[in-house]
C-alpha cells in the first residue's frame, strides 16, 4: 500500500476507488503471535490516509476472532479500532485449528461460544459503519457497472466503484456498462438511485 498506489486510484477513473485491507486483528500483542509485520497504529494510519486522500473510497478488511490465547482485552482492542477506523465493509470469521500451522500447537483455545459472541458482536459494528457509509454516499452521483440481469423484483443492479450495491430502474440497453447514477437513496444493505 504504497502512496504511489493510493494516488493513482484517486486520480485515475479507470481504477475503482476500493480497497480490501486484511486486518485480522485490532491489538498488537496478537498481531505479534500471528507474525503479522504491522500493528494496529500502521493500519489505522493507513487507512485513515487513504480516506484523506480518496475520500469516497471503499475499505473493507477481514478480521479474525479466537485466535489461541486471545482475551477479552486483546478482543476489545480489535472491537476499537474497528469502531475508529473508516471501513464500510467487513469479512468476520472464527479462527479454526489448522493441522501442520504454528497456531494448531499454540495453548489457549477459545471456546466456540466466546468466538461466536465475538463474531457476532464485530459483525454488528460492521452493519452499522456500512450502513453509515452508504448514508453518506445519499445525494452523490457514482459510476456504477451494471451487471447483465435483472433482480428478482424487476430493478438493475451492479456495484458503484466503490463497492456499494446499487439498484436503479433504467432500459436493458444500461446493462454491462458503466453508467453515472445519483444515489437518491439508502436501505436494505443498499443503495437507491436513477440514472444521472
Amino acid at each position: 500500500m504504497t502512496g504511489r498506489l493510493i494516488d493513482l486510484v484517486a486520480e485515475h477513473p479507470r481504477v475503482c476507488r476500493h480497497f480490501h485491507i486484511p486486518l485480522q486483528s485490532g491489538s498488537d500483542s496478537v498481531l505479534a503471535r500471528m507474525r503479522r509485520p504491522y500493528n494496529a497504529a500502521m493500519y489505522e494510519e493507513l487507512l485513515n490516509r487513504v480516506k484523506e486522500r480518496c475520500p469516497d473510497v471503499g475499505l473493507g478488511a477481514d478480521v479474525m476472532v479466537g485466535f489461541p490465547g486471545e482475551t477479552d482485552e486483546e478482543f476489545g482492542q480489535t472491537a476499537g479500532l474497528i469502531e475508529r477506523v473508516p471501513l464500510m465493509m467487513l469479512h468476520v470469521f472464527a479462527y479454526s485449528p489448522r493441522r501442520g500451522t504454528e497456531a494448531y500447537a499454540m495453548k489457549g483455545a477459545i471456546p466456540k461460544n466466546v468466538k461466536k459472541e465475538r463474531s457476532a458482536f464485530l459483525k454488528n459494528i460492521a452493519s452499522a459503519k456500512n450502513e453509515s457509509a452508504r448514508l453518506a454516499m445519499v445525494g452523490k452521483t457514482l459510476d456504477v457497472l451494471v451487471e447483465n440481469s435483472r433482480g428478482a423484483d424487476g430493478f438493475l443492479k451492479g456495484f458503484s466503484d466503490n463497492y456499494f450495491p446499487v439498484r436503479l430502474e433504467g432500459p436493458d440497453t444500461l446493462m454491462n456498462s458503466i453508467v453515472s447514477v445519483r444515489i437518491t437513496a439508502s436501505g436494505n444493505g443498499r443503495l437507491e438511485g436513477e440514472p444521472a
